[in-house]
């Protein structure tokens, strides 16, 4: 998070980060490092818009995985794998449509393995995840899906779309949801402008 906050710098991929407020050890059974950081007004986890907004409709759900893609691209043209784009990670502001991805203490070099999971949401995690194997910038790209699939109001679990989500955009998320890391999208910022594209055609 520290070499990603200094790669931003001034731009605006510093406002997709929290800020640091204070970093010290703890010890708890092991040794381990405690981060603080600010938490900034208006701004609420994907998990508690969810349980005030059960079914978000496509536009609110292209803004944040614009969003998503732009600040987990930043990544990974950083060389850096987040490895847990989580609901609890994901920080929205729905008057601004700011959003800040937090978690960074599962995050790895890319074509490391991630070594932590969240019990809670194991489903949500890819197969190379799971099964050890390196992790890339699409490892991201196909947890994002998933969050932006359970903000629609669709199953992550069962890869399951709301009917009336416009075909085209379900279609785009489900293209990031393939079990093949191979075949899956692995350049969010590309991904990023394809989405744009999309969302021209559907709404204009």
């Amino acid at each position: 998070l520290t070499k990603l906050l200094g790669n931003a710098g001034t731009t605006s991929y510093a406002r997709y980060l929290p800020t640091i407020a204070e970093s010290f050890l703890a010890k708890d059974k092991i040794q381990k490092r405690v981060n603080v950081f600010v938490k900034e007004e208006g701004f609420y986890t994907l998990e508690e818009v969810h349980a005030r907004h059960p079914k978000l409709e496509g536009r609110h759900l292209a803004w944040m995985f614009k969003r998503l893609l732009t600040i987990v691209g930043f990544a990974g043209r950083h060389s850096t794998v987040h490895g847990a784009v989580l609901p609890t990670h994901i920080l929205i502001n729905p008057e601004t449509h700011g959003l800040q991805l937090v978690g960074w203490g599962h995050s790895v070099e890319a074509g490391s393995t991630i070594k932590t999971i969240s019990a809670k949401f194991k489903s949500w995690y890819p197969k190379e995840v799971i099964s050890k194997k390196p992790a890339n910038n699409s490892t991201d790209i196909y947890m994002a899906a998933k969050c932006i699939l359970f903000a629609s109001g669709g199953d992550p679990d069962s890869g399951q779309f709301p009917n009336d989500l416009p075909i085209k955009l379900s279609s785009f998320i489900r293209s990031c949801l393939l079990d093949s890391q191979k075949m899956r999208p692995d350049d969010a910022w590309k991904l990023n402008d394809d989405l744009t594209e999309l969302l021209e055609q559907v709404y204009g």
